[in-house]
């Protein structure tokens, strides 16, 4: 639909922000950021969303380690620079996770498998940046494909 940015814009604010052990505060944070985006007939939507990435393995992984979220990565790619922002990055052993939120909507296995590939440069850019600044390994990569259900996560290969 015409407000899947807005909708997106807001669950990665509320995913920002709220504790991601507890979910204290979810219902209000989504009503603020549905609200600043214009969406605010979308509330519930929002916090199902968000719901479904705290309810997600990985999300419950990340929140009892010590993560970061909102992490500014620039990649040197030719004649550029890649510029974007890591949704949650987390201690994981010996390396560091990534994990980057997606509120795509799908209709089947193949149209997420298709999804995956199509942001797997972008996940290869995001653990390029990370290896380089850090100096450490990335030992996993996870889109998170949130909905109305539960998350479905996908590892791509870094």
């Amino acid at each position: 639909s015409g407000d899947g940015a807005a909708i997106g814009s807001a669950v990665h604010a509320v995913l920002q922000g709220v504790d991601l052990s507890t979910g204290l505060g979810l219902t209000g944070a989504c009503a603020v950021q549905a609200a600043a985006e214009g969406v605010g007939g979308r509330t519930s939507l929002i916090e199902k969303l968000c719901r479904s990435a705290l309810e997600s393995d990985v999300i419950k992984q990340a929140a009892g380690r010590q993560h970061w979220r909102e992490v500014y990565v620039g990649v040197p790619d030719d004649d550029r620079v890649l510029e974007g922002f890591i949704d949650l990055l987390y201690e994981d052993g010996d390396g560091v996770a990534i994990v980057d939120y997606k509120t795509d909507s799908w209709e089947s296995d193949t149209d997420l498998d298709s999804k995956v590939e199509r942001y797997r440069v972008q996940m290869q850019a995001y653990a390029r940046a990370i290896r380089a600044s850090v100096g450490r390994p990335v030992t996993a990569a996870v889109l998170l494909f949130l909905n109305r259900g539960s998350a479905a996560a996908r590892m791509v290969e870094v």
